[in-house]
């Protein structure tokens, strides 16, 4: 979706304009973690402001997002809710981001990349069902979120033999 920015504080003399939006937008076919993450569309609402020739654009984007968890594998649905705002500079040269201001070359600004931009930036390299997820045992693959299991964890290394012995020595 391209927003018009012209008309935005064309001369008038108003103090400040603004411009109301709301898109919906397709994400099912961006990867993310090596799945598709976005099943449904991303509402976006928001407003463009134009207070004495300086452009802000603030919107809320609202999703759901399926995954699984890299740790446990269990799935993983969560419902986002995520608030950006950004200066926008009319008439910049089409370079990308410059000291924090998005540039809108002709005046008209893509919605789509600023949001998409914006949400994939949000998530890490990993997803997880909680952050204190403690995963799968690796021996028997329990999922020890649920408890622990009965399998033996010492590691039996004969290069710590040394030491194992001196430390039931004391």
């Amino acid at each position: 979706m391209l927003l018009n920015l012209k008309h935005l504080g064309s001369g008038s003399t108003k103090a400040e304009e603004s411009l109301d939006f709301t898109h919906s937008l397709n994400l099912s076919a961006v990867r993310l973690w090596g799945e598709l993450p976005f099943p449904e569309p991303v509402l976006v609402t928001g407003r463009v402001t134009c207070r004495s020739g300086i452009y802000t654009v603030s919107y809320t984007s609202r999703f759901k997002m399926h995954g699984t968890c890299s740790r446990c594998l269990s799935d993983v649905i969560n419902e986002i809710e995520d608030k950006f705002s950004h200066t926008v500079l009319v008439d910049a040269k089409d370079d990308g981001p410059s000291d924090g201001f998005i540039p809108a070359p002709g005046g008209e600004l893509d919605l789509d990349e600023l949001v998409v931009s914006d949400i994939l930036l949000k998530f890490s390299k990993v997803l997880l069902c909680n952050e204190k997820c403690r995963g799968l045992c690796p021996k028997c693959g329990k999922n020890l979120n649920g408890g622990d299991c009965a399998c033996d964890h010492t590691i039996k290394d004969a290069r710590f033999k040394v030491l194992r012995e001196f430390i039931q020595g004391q």
